[in-house]
């Protein structure tokens, strides 16, 4: 915990630095009114099961890429600037709800709702490791901001905190019966608080510090699907 501590400063140190001088790269206004649609790709995946649930993007040392997670229970890893199809990643059961690049790793993240959380190799094909840690279906996955532990919520109201390099479960904690139903789970910017939004309406903000719950707030009507902080790491943007 001492070095998610030390970690999480320095990240506060530098989104401070940031937020006075504007955030690179992040569009006017304007030059998101004059957004087009460039180009439009189908058939990614199974014709007989159809269908993207979730999608990531990374623009890294490793290149341009697109990463799907279809209805089929495939992952499809598409090269945006060669604009083709460079692996379809099989092995979960179920269609998959959450797919993420490692930011500094040639790694893929996945969740379904086969239970399982799977971190595949994008220099291997199908060449991936899982991470069998709860007993019920996988709603979301988070990455912590430094690249070492994920943060799963269920279906059943269980989320985990997991060293994926050891592959070994740190944390388990189960949300109380009124709160159980987790749909979607976030890190903070800095990485010691997380969000989850669950089927009641309710998202709840966890310290990893407790762990504890150290807000819980109610004012949506229906399930939560989504959710994600600002990257000024002082609002989050539930739907």
């Amino acid at each position: 915990m001492d070095s998610l501590q030390r970690h999480s400063s320095i990240l506060t140190s530098e989104r401070k630095k940031r937020s006075k001088i504007g955030i690179p790269g992040v569009a006017t206004i304007e030059e998101v009114r004059n957004y087009k649609l460039l180009s439009t790709y189908s058939g990614l995946h199974s014709a007989a099961s159809p269908g993207i649930l979730c999608l990531d993007i990374a623009e890294n040392d490793f290149g341009k890429f697109i990463a799907t997670g279809g209805n089929d229970g495939n992952i499809v890893v598409f090269d945006k600037e060669k604009e083709l199809v460079i692996n379809t990643l099989k092995g979960h059961l179920k269609k998959i709800n959450t797919v993420i690049f490692h930011p500094t790793e040639e790694m893929i993240l996945s969740s379904s709702y086969d239970n399982t959380i799977r971190l595949w190799n994008l220099t291997e094909e199908n060449g991936s490791s899982v991470l069998d840690i709860h007993q019920n279906s996988t709603s979301d996955i988070s990455l912590h901001p430094c690249g070492k532990y994920l943060l799963s919520g269920t279906r059943d109201g269980n989320w985990g905190f997991t060293d994926i390099h050891n592959n070994q479960l740190i944390l388990r904690v189960e949300e109380e019966e009124l709160y159980r139903g987790i749909n979607c789970a976030k890190f903070h910017p800095d990485g010691l608080i997380f969000g989850l939004g669950n089927s009641n309406s309710s998202i709840r903000i966890w310290d990893l510090r407790g762990p504890i719950n150290v807000a819980t707030f109610d004012h949506h009507n229906g399930l939560i699907n989504s959710m994600s902080f600002s990257e000024n790491g002082e609002n989050s943007l539930p739907y």
